[in-house]
């Protein structure tokens, strides 16, 4: 990501990111204007797209209040979710067992945690769901790093490697305490400095660029929500993407 920002890219970044709101937006009114029927594999990964567009949703309250530091530790699990809507269109019908089957477990581990304020019948029925598809010899989808292998043809090798590094942004132990705190002053202010634009360009265009491949994404799935103007989204994107690139090598220059 650049260190340093052009008017330019500052420009296409609020562009890019105000298009894919857009985007969304319309999708969402799509969606709860429409009935729709689904295979089994559709319905069981479509959520994803809601729980990513959610956690971009999120995000943009933030950024427009200039809420870096909020905004930026969102983009992991927001990462996270797109990248296993990636790994599922690999081969949906498989996948979507196994993303079934990897929730299903995940549910029921919340689930015996908090017995209380479960039925005994539902916990009994995701247990036999659970068993029925492991006699099937479904699997639970695999770790993070083999799903990022097995993504590389989409966003190639180093899409790991950025994973970590949003991990260790969440869970970085900080030293600069009042940096974090608002309560006192301006919404992502330190004693009146705000978060530096490159800080913030470089969170807003990773959001957007996942919002944009999360979109996608959900076209690919399901016929009926795919966006008409991807290929802006994409031109949008391409234009971003080398104007950051220049800003870095000119910082280096």
């Amino acid at each position: 990501m650049a260190t340093s920002v052009s008017r330019k890219t500052q420009d296409l970044a609020n562009t890019y990111f105000d298009f894919v709101g857009s985007a969304t937006e319309s999708l969402s009114s799509r969606w709860k204007s429409n009935e729709y029927y689904m295979t089994f594999s559709q319905a069981a990964v479509y959520p994803l797209y809601f729980r990513n567009s959610s956690i971009w949703d999120s995000m943009t309250v933030l950024l427009s209040r200039d809420m870096y530091i909020g905004a930026e530790f969102l983009i992991r699990p927001l990462f996270e979710g797109v990248t296993k809507f990636d790994w599922c269109m690999l081969d949906v019908e498989l996948h979507a067992w196994r993303f079934r089957l990897t929730t299903m477990e995940s549910t029921s581990e919340y689930y015996n945690s908090h017995p209380a304020f479960i039925s005994e019948e539902r916990i009994s029925n995701l247990r036999e769901a659970i068993a029925s598809l492991k006699e099937k010899r479904i699997q639970r989808m695999p770790p993070m790093r083999q799903i990022c292998e097995e993504i590389a043809c989409i966003h190639g090798d180093k899409w790991h490697g950025f994973y970590k590094y949003l991990s260790k942004i969440v869970h970085a132990e900080f030293e600069d305490w009042g940096r974090y705190d608002v309560s006192s002053r301006g919404a992502g202010q330190v004693d009146g400095i705000r978060p530096s634009l490159e800080e913030t360009i470089n969170c807003k265009s990773m959001a957007t660029y996942l919002q944009m491949r999360n979109i996608i994404l959900m076209g690919m799935l399901f016929e009926p929500m795919k966006y008409d103007a991807v290929d802006k989204l994409e031109d949008i994107w391409s234009l971003l993407f080398y104007s950051l690139l220049n800003d870095e090598q000119g910082k280096k220059s």
